[in-house]
């Protein structure tokens, strides 16, 4: 597997951003991709961590989504604040973890990430409609480590 920087073509990283920006126009929710080479730590600490660096925590109603991969360690969390924790249900980010990894297992990166953002998008708007008072607080921009 290619580094996290050379993971996705600059098309498909504008394309992510592009579906980042879709999903979250009919929700409150906030979507967040970071991709790194490799988990400094175990995968979900390092998610947690860059949970907390990427200030996903401190979204108003609480229902950030992060999209962590580790690229060549082949690790892949996907985690959600308390808020969402509250109505996905139970194995539903381990569901999204395992379409990564097994869209990456045929390097189709990109559809990958794709899935998942819709996945979750349709939980986020299902229960985090949009509001008119809403903003965008975390960038769309995908994130590197």
């Amino acid at each position: 597997m290619s580094n996290a920087r050379n993971l996705l073509n600059p098309l498909e990283q504008k394309w992510v951003v592009d579906r980042i920006r879709k999903a979250e126009s009919e929700t409150t929710g906030e979507l967040k991709v970071h991709l790194e080479d490799y988990a400094e730590d175990d995968q979900f600490n390092r998610a947690a961590e860059l949970f907390a660096a990427l200030g996903m925590h401190k979204t108003k109603y609480r229902n950030g989504v992060l999209i962590y991969i580790a690229a060549k360690d082949h690790e892949f969390v996907v985690m959600g604040d308390m808020a969402i924790n509250q109505v996905v249900p139970e194995g539903f980010w381990e569901e999204m973890a395992n379409i990564l990894h097994n869209d990456f297992h045929m390097n189709d990166y990109f559809e990958g990430i794709a899935k998942v953002i819709r996945r979750v998008g349709v939980v986020l708007k299902t229960h985090f409609p949009k509001k008119d008072t809403d903003t965008n607080e975390i960038t769309d921009e995908i994130s590197f480590g």
